[in-house]
């Protein structure tokens, strides 16, 4: 018996391509008819493409004639898929919110159904987009300030590609590296020590996070305590 599937799979919206397969398992040298609501729509290959779809596409059915017998499969039990008229959404989210110069941010883009390509747009969403992936994910390495600004994202699929629209935007901004510097002279005072004590080497211990460094002489000395991003 001959049976009907289509590609993509699951949930399917009106106006995109998909693509019926009609399997018959007996045999391989079959011609394929394909029926609409019981009448005959064309005859030969066993896939038929169907632009602009609708609710229509469960009424299809195929069935198989051997091309050098009179021999004939049964007729497929007609397609049962769901098509909704609503044009589905992407939602974009990323997985940082504090973001700073050099580090890693990935964008996902979420649509309830499958079987899509991920388009991710900068800026502006009528832009050319700035990447394409297979998977709903997009990763930023190594930000920059100037990678910050408003990203969204949008899916399609089938040829020609139907789109999901675009998604709300989120906004990225990154923050530079952050860099603490304490300064201070030292001044080296008199004391009864041994002049050539005074010129050796002087410890001085940071009042920040316990950094010393090793001074030697009596110069103003500029001590630079730490960095941070």
């Amino acid at each position: 018996m001959a049976s009907v599937s289509v590609s993509p799979h699951g949930l399917l919206y009106s106006g995109e391509t998909v693509t019926l397969q009609c399997d018959i398992p007996d045999f391989t040298d079959w011609t394929y008819q394909w029926y609409n609501i019981k009448k005959l729509q064309s005859a030969g290959s066993p896939s038929k493409t169907i632009t602009a779809l609708s609710d229509q596409v469960n009424q299809y059915q195929c069935q198989g004639t051997r091309t050098d017998l009179p021999q004939s499969s049964q007729l497929s039990v007609s397609l049962h898929i769901t098509v909704t008229a609503n044009q589905p959404k992407a939602t974009l989210s990323s997985d940082q919110k504090d973001i700073l110069t050099g580090d890693n941010v990935t964008l996902t883009c979420t649509v309830e159904s499958s079987g899509w390509r991920f388009y991710w747009y900068r800026h502006r969403q009528e832009s050319e987009p700035v990447n394409t992936t297979s998977g709903s994910s997009y990763t930023l390495r190594q930000v920059n300030v100037s990678d910050g600004g408003q990203y969204r994202c949008r899916a399609g699929r089938g040829d020609p590609v139907y789109y999901t629209q675009y998604s709300e935007p989120v906004h990225i901004q990154v923050t530079g590296s952050i860099c603490n510097r304490i300064f201070w002279p030292i001044h080296p005072q008199s004391t009864n020590q041994d002049p050539q004590q005074d010129q050796g080497s002087i410890h001085v211990q940071s009042p920040d996070a316990g950094y010393t460094s090793l001074l030697h002489g009596d110069l103003n000395i500029y001590h630079f305590i730490k960095s941070k991003l």
